[in-house]
């Protein structure tokens, strides 16, 4: 099978119009990387999007902006059908230009028999493994052994909420929003705050949780699509701030701005998200 190349043309999202190679394919998933612009064309057999399929248009660098979303989850990239957050649906074309080759069987014409042979020799081994650490911690790890091919993903997983990436990074002061919010542990959630670096109306004190240090903030509405995206919902602040969301459940609370000793090294090993939200 040869590498797939592919084309995005007549989008009015015109930063995602070019080329694109497959660039990664394992049982973990797909990624077709841009040769031009840090866009990225995933399909993930792990996680789904907010409208329950496995593929996203994103950027390909933190904090990885989603730009479009499908609700297929079939191996083949959808050449219709995506969305934005907003629901709007993609304009563009998606063109295959080099589709998979397959070799095809040749049959003898005469009739003496034969017995075909079909010897398969690529093997794959996935061993996954649940360590429990402590009362909150998981890590799941997987191995992937291929033809030239040998890759070994671990993921950090806690009880509590983890916040990997939001829609908005940027926002306008006196406008409510609808923030989708990937991550782990998220089906669980039982409240959702909104912090800020001013203070906003409505803040107070929260000391809900025994290992976990109280919060300033108030409570925001919110609404669980599975177990990895949740949509919270930000009042209108009126001010010129930075923005901390807070999801916690009865393990505790993960936020935008974890506490981490070491940040460069630590949110990049995690890959978490690396920045606030401005409200402007």
């Amino acid at each position: 099978m040869t590498t797939n190349n592919l084309n995005i043309t007549q989008s009015s999202k015109d930063y995602i119009n070019d080329t694109y190679n497959l660039t990664h394919q394992s049982d973990a998933g797909v990624k077709y990387t841009s040769t031009t612009v840090d866009v990225k064309i995933t399909r993930s057999n792990n996680v789904s999007n907010f409208v329950g399929g496995s593929w996203r248009i994103s950027n390909n660098k933190s904090p990885y902006t989603l730009y479009y979303a499908n609700a297929s989850n079939d191996a083949n990239i959808p050449l219709s059908g995506w969305i934005d957050i907003s629901s709007t649906e993609f304009d563009g074309v998606i063109e295959i230009n080099n589709a998979p080759i397959i070799s095809t069987p040749v049959v003898s014409s005469t009739y003496t028999t034969s017995t075909p042979t079909i010897t398969v020799t690529p093997t794959v081994t996935m061993t996954p493994t649940v360590t429990l650490n402590d009362s909150d911690t998981y890590i799941l790890s997987a191995t992937s052994v291929m033809p030239h091919n040998e890759l070994t993903e671990s993921v950090v997983i806690f009880a509590r909420p983890t916040i990997t990436h939001i829609s908005h990074n940027t926002i306008k002061s006196h406008l409510p929003y609808n923030v989708l919010i990937t991550g782990y542990s998220m089906q669980y959630t039982n409240s959702v705050f909104l912090s800020s670096s001013a203070d906003l109306s409505g803040s107070r004190l929260y000391d809900d949780w025994v290992d976990y240090e109280p919060l300033y903030g108030f409570k925001i509405n919110f609404e669980i699509l599975s177990e990895n995206e949740i949509i919270v919902s930000i009042p209108a602040v009126n001010e010129i701030c930075e923005l901390d969301i807070i999801i916690s459940n009865t393990a505790g609370y993960g936020k935008l701005s974890p506490g981490y000793i070491n940040k460069s090294t630590e949110w990049t090993e995690f890959n978490l998200q690396p920045t606030l939200i401005r409200s402007v």
